[in-house]
């Protein structure tokens, strides 16, 4: 395998792909390799621009997944070394860090003012990634400068046997020769791969590297609440196509266990695991349920080593082995079984592992000693070092190497590494705490977990120690069990016997809890808790994680509270509650609160509003509210209606700040609908690369998705006076504008309110005039109508909008712009992208042209189903019009686009041609045969028309991208 740096790779690598090519995708939204490459750059400038040296240190400290692989490429580029701090962790973690690696400076997208003692301690500079502007004129391309393979990289942090962390410094080649290694093994390009582990943790980068080398997508589920659910986490791998699965065998436990029948993972190509023991019980059930044609791979390697160093291709027979081998070395990877005296072992003869490879990290940052005793000269060969593991195994008579325990007291929960040692110590220090040892279980599976046995004075509880520890240490070396004794038992040496410490679980099984003083809600929440960690009663005293409660598990405890309450619960709620009482209260609250909002939702019907209105129902206001407010500049946009109302009237805000609405328009691309889809709302579909809040975030718009249920009109009243227009979700027309249509109708729309009037109780909104006419213009609606067609549609509609049904909006600090000539050539980009999709829904039309001739064949036919047709014509002819528009806009770019904007043009006569006949037919009931059959004549040319358009377009526009 040939060596070369991870920046030649990643140079290669994006060469590779388009600047089109989707590269990652987190909620909704797609990130473009230009995107990527773009922002990459401005981080590497901005860093260079503070002076910032090749080789420097930079921190990390980013919660967006997506910037924190653009963070990540930045420092590469400039040939710095990136060090990941998890947005989580306590100060005293991220201090003892800043300190460890000297961090001098820190990459950041959060608000860090919490931090801000501990960075004036450790003298950091904080760089915002808003402030790392990319400018296309400073650079000359991405990964230009000169790198080496002995390069220093990155830092990852594992617990030490002290108090302090140890920090592993991670060399450039072996980085880089791990990637290449998997992108052979994996033998395909452009695969979607999962990215499911910590920033912080370094498997991190076989999932962001992989999915750069193979040209693939990097696939980011939407939240944490997704890995921590087995069920949320297999519908997201078979609804996101994930083709490649990095894990550790207990995330992997936890999706097994919940599989209960048949299912089927069509695009699944790989999974490996790492990070610990594979249970054979796993997969055996994995293969019982899970369809495919997919192969399991048992990778093994520590961080010293970089990544992984074997690898072992799983397959069923190995369900009956307990102990799953780890495989042999990968390609520049030997490895020793070695006993105490440095000698070789025979096969099946149990053994330390050393490994080694030229591959390996740079060993320990700062810590000479530890190098020394793990990095050792090799008795073999001259010029070896071999790692000295402390994993022992054995190879089998296969010449498979087999993974037999460890030498020391460092164990592996959920993929991390903890040196039991130092969970101790932490403990120790805590006032109060005399003695401590704490012990590994991971007999039944999915249920792994640390116990700590405590001696201590009166008066230490279990929740002092969860606290202390969680300002000490990351969540997962917190013990699940925190047992207190009077004193541990030794053995003969005097040492702590630990097969001699008690069960836990069977200690809290074994407890008594009265629980006569509970509230009806502290006992469900007790018993919802014993029943998920499978005790026989709980103390309300206690919390979750101190009866035994993990990360794995509490999805299962939020899922049935939810059941049983009714009310959403976060993970916050769970973590941040000091005890199952106080968590209680909280679930309390949501349930009043849940209690106002039902209240409000059922009494507010149109009888109330009806009596409201015979009574002259006033809304009255604080002496100081103006009398009257409305904000200037406010337009109306009629040139096309666009999508939905919600688009329309947002093109209206994006005016009154000065922005360009053409960003919108270039976002889509449009393609027919299927003739299935005519059965369903979906005539045209709209292939939008960034969301709407995306767009408006670029004009420096900020779209603020708020959270109103009650007292709208005064929330309306507020955002006016703060000068920020507002659209909300409305149902009906109103009786003070159509009484005709009033509660005769309902179709939710979204309306603009950007003035009101309290002396008259109207609102000032843009709005268009009906269903058969979408021009929009000013009206006013009084503040009852409005009152009540906002919460109609909020109750009738829950889902309307994606939910959007109280926005504001405000200008943000920034001011972005972009060139017609760039968004042209966006644009252009996108429709070569989507070529192959839009030919294949031109040859659909076929069916849909046989549709409209078979419903327009007779006047009783077309009186039948004219309500059908119109409406997907409207749809079409709507979406043809978007483009039309937007070549019209985008006509200063040459004369090329005004010879686009004719031929669309002409496409868009032909329907508005056949919709004109339809109408004209049902209105006058009069049946005409010539003119009904010269419609679809001419509709019957358009599939030619679109191919021949398409085709000037990727012969004439080729160039531009």
């Amino acid at each position: 395998m040939e060596k070369r740096t991870l920046q030649e790779l990643l140079k290669e690598s994006f060469a590779s792909m388009t600047d089109g090519h989707i590269l990652a995708r987190h909620k909704e939204r797609q990130y473009t390799t230009l995107e990527i490459k773009q922002s990459l750059t401005g981080i590497s400038q901005e860093l260079a621009k503070k002076g910032i040296a090749r080789g420097a240190f930079i921190g990390l400290l980013i919660e967006d997944r997506v910037k924190m692989l653009e963070g990540i490429l930045g420092t590469l580029d400039l040939g710095c070394v990136f060090v990941p701090i998890e947005t989580d962790y306590s100060a005293s973690v991220i201090r003892e860090m800043l300190k460890t690696a000297s961090v001098n400076y820190v990459l950041t997208d959060i608000d860090c003012s919490r931090y801000q003692d501990i960075f004036q301690e450790c003298g950091v500079t904080l760089i915002h990634t808003d402030d790392c502007q990319y400018t296309a004129d400073q650079t000359e391309g991405i990964f230009r400068g000169s790198y080496e393979l002995t390069d220093p990289i990155y830092v990852y942090f594992t617990s030490g046997t002290t108090s302090k962390p140890k920090a592993i410094l991670g060399q450039n080649q072996g980085l880089s020769h791990f990637i290449d290694w998997e992108a052979e093994k994996v033998g395909c390009e452009s695969l979607n791969v999962s990215q499911i582990t910590s920033p912080c943790h370094d498997p991190f980068l076989r999932d962001i590297f992989l999915a750069i080398r193979l040209g693939g997508q990097l696939c980011i589920p939407e939240s944490k609440a997704t890995i921590l659910d087995g069920n949320a986490l297999i519908k997201w791998l078979i609804d996101d196509n994930v083709n490649i699965l990095h894990c550790t065998p207990s995330v992997f436990n936890h999706m097994v266990i919940t599989m209960e029948t048949t299912i089927a993972f069509p695009d699944l190509k790989y999974v490996f695991l790492a990070g610990e023991k594979v249970n054979s019980d796993a997969l055996k059930r994995w293969y019982q349920f899970a369809v495919g044609d997919y192969k399991l791979e048992n990778l093994y390697g520590p961080t010293e080593t970089t990544l992984a160093k074997f690898c072992h291709d799983i397959v069923p027979e190995d369900c009956e082995n307990g102990n799953i081998p780890v495989g042999r070395p990968i390609e520049g990877t030997t490895a020793y079984i070695l006993d105490d005296d440095m000698r070789l072992c025979e096969t099946g003869e149990e053994g330390e592992i050393y490994i080694s490879t030229i591959y390996r990290s740079l060993g320990y940052l700062g810590n000479d000693q530890l190098n020394q005793s793990l990095f050792i000269q090799s008795p073999f060969l001259e010029n070896e070092i071999l790692y000295k593991t402390g994993d022992m195994g054995r190879f089998l008579e296969n010449g498979l190497l087999q993974i037999c325990g460890r030498k020391d007291n460092q164990v592996k929960i959920r993929g991390n590494r903890v040196e039991l040692d130092y969970v101790e110590s932490r403990i120790t220090e805590i006032p109060g705490v005399q003695e401590c040892t704490t012990v590994f279980d991971d007999s039944e599976l999915g249920k792994e977990f640390i116990a700590a046995y405590v001696v201590a004075d009166p008066g230490c509880t279990k929740i002092q120690i969860v606290d202390y520890l969680r300002e000490q240490v990351p969540d997962y070396m917190i013990p699940s069990f925190i047992v207190f004794m009077e004193s541990l038992p030794l053995n003969n040496n005097m040492k702590v016997d630990k097969k001699r410490l008690p069960d836990p679980r069977e200690l809290l099984n074994a407890e008594k809890t009265n629980t006569s003083s509970y509230s009806e809600t502290e006992k469900k929440v007790a018993d919802i808790c014993a029943e998920t960690l499978e005790l026989n009663s709980v103390d309300i005293e206690e919390n979750f994680f101190t009866l035994g409660g993990t990360s794995l598990n509490v999805m299962q405890f939020i899922s049935r509270l939810f059941d049983v309450f009714g009310v959403e619960i976060s993970l916050e709620d769970v973590f941040l509650s000091p005890s199952l009482r106080e968590f209680a209260t909280v679930i309390d609250e949501k349930l009043m609160l849940a209690d106002d909002t039902d209240t409000q939702d059922s009494e507010y019907t149109i009888e109330m509003y009806d009596q409201k209105l015979k009574n002259g129902y006033r809304y009255h206001f604080n002496s100081d509210t103006p009398v009257s407010c409305s904000i200037e500049n406010i337009t109306p946009f009629n040139a096309v209606f666009y999508r939905s109302c919600i688009y329309n009237a947002i093109f209206a805000v994006m005016d009154h700040y000065n922005a360009d609405e053409l960003p919108v328009f270039t976002n889509d691309v449009i393609l027919y609908g299927t003739v299935e889809d005519i059965d369903s709302t979906s005539k045209v579909r709209y292939l939008g690369e960034k969301t709407l809040e995306e767009i408006l975030d670029d004009s420096g718009i900020k779209m603020l998705d708020r959270h109103v249920q009650q007292h709208v009109i005064e929330e309306i009243i507020a955002s006016i006076n703060r000068k920020h227009p507002v659209i909300i979700g409305v149902d009906c027309f109103y009786e003070s504008v159509r009484k005709e249509f009033y509660k005769k109708s309902s179709w939710p729309h979204n309306i603009l309110v950007y003035g009101y009037d309290n002396e008259t109780q109207e609102m000032i909104v843009l709005e268009h005039t009906g269903i058969n006419n979408l021009d929009y213009h000013e009206q006013r609606i009084s503040y009852l109508d409005i009152d009540y067609a906002y919460n109609s549609n909020r109750i009738k509609f829950p889902t309307f909008e994606q939910g959007r049904y109280y926005l504001e909006f405000e200008k943000s600090d920034i001011s972005a712009s972009i060139s017609t000539e760039d968004l042209f050539r966006q644009y252009v980009r996108r429709i070569f992208e989507h070529l192959t999709n839009i030919r294949t829904n031109i040859a659909s039309l076929s069916g849909i042209l046989a549709l409209i001739e078979k419903n327009t064949s007779d006047l009783d036919v077309l009186k039948k189903n004219n309500e059908r047709i119109i409406k997907l014509l409207d749809a079409i002819i709507e979406a043809k019009s978007a483009q039309v528009y937007m070549f019209e806009r985008l006509t200063s770019v040459g004369p090329v686009i005004r010879e686009g904007k004719e031929q669309l043009s002409d496409i868009l006569k032909r329907w508005k041609l056949v919709r004109n006949v339809i109408y004209k037919t049902v209105i006058t009931g009069v049946y005409n045969d010539e003119s009904v059959i010269r419609a679809n004549k001419e509709i019957a040319e358009i599939p030619d028309m679109e191919r021949k358009f398409y085709d000037w377009f990727k012969n004439e526009l080729e160039k531009e991208i």
